[in-house]
């Protein structure tokens, strides 16, 4: 079986086991330039968070976007971060990552964080001064629509994000410019690249850039954006069931 029809045969499973056994849909992206700059830089710390297992530990004090319980102490904290303003956190916090707890003291204070609350303080310090940058919104998507425009020079604007910002890297750049509407750009994570590596759609020393490039490949092949194949992996990883679905890949690419 070639690549293609390949990667085309282990997407229609996907979809098939994300509709027939999760019963999960997905969701529709956001549609480009439609979010104010408090919304934008919100998405951004969304995308900081989303760390893997470190995950559970920033919910613990910050809350997060999923689940009622973590969504009110997200929703908390909100009003302690100037509502989620980067030019008013710059003006307050600077733009060093060492004025960290300053940060802390405002949300909390009472105890000092784990190494990793530490540096998501240190990210939301370095995420503000980012975006304060560009002042409105409407600059800020100019500028990252000057990067995707051109197809050859879209993997730069991740690289250059996470160049910019402490605590993002590649793949966390990527997860924040598909969750504010650029489809292109899929991420890298843990749940794709355990898929994409056992289901032999990558090679296993795959890094997450060559990984990213394999979802773009993968998506020209079947017909779909890098979003909707980011959204249906991440979706059947999302349930504890990738372990499962990959069994099924393995199985039915044996018996084709």
């Amino acid at each position: 079986m070639n690549i293609e029809k390949r990667d085309q045969r282990v997407y229609q499973l996907g979809l098939d086991y994300l509709n027939s056994v999760i019963g999960w849909e997905i969701p529709p992206a956001i549609l480009i330039g439609s979010l104010p700059m408090d919304e934008l830089y919100e998405k951004l710390l969304h995308s900081a968070m989303n760390v893997g297992r470190n995950i559970k530990t920033i919910e613990k004090y910050f809350g997060s976007w999923d689940g009622d319980a973590n969504l009110l102490k997200w929703q908390n904290i909100k009003p302690k971060l100037k509502n989620f303003d980067p030019i008013a956190l710059s003006t307050t916090y600077g733009a060093s990552t060492d004025m960290w707890k300053n940060v802390w003291d405002d949300i909390n204070g009472a105890e000092n964080p784990p190494r990793t609350v530490q540096r998501f303080c240190m990210t939301i310090i370095s995420s503000a001064d980012f975006m304060s940058e560009f002042q409105t919104a409407e600059r800020f998507y100019q500028q990252v629509d000057s990067f995707y425009k051109y197809e050859n020079m879209r993997a730069t604007l991740p690289l250059w994000i996470s160049a910019e910002i402490f605590g993002i890297g590649f793949a966390l750049a990527c997860d924040f410019l598909k969750e504010i509407g650029y489809t292109e750009y899929p991420k890298p994570d843990v749940h794709l690249s355990d898929i994409f590596k056992q289901s032999h759609l990558v090679p296993y020393s795959a890094n997450d850039y060559q990984l990213y490039k394999a979802i773009l490949r993968f998506a020209k092949n079947v017909g779909v954006t890098p979003y909707e194949v980011d959204k249906v992996f991440w979706l059947i990883g999302r349930a504890d069931r990738k372990a499962d679905f990959i069994q099924l890949v393995k199985t039915e690419m044996i018996l084709d």
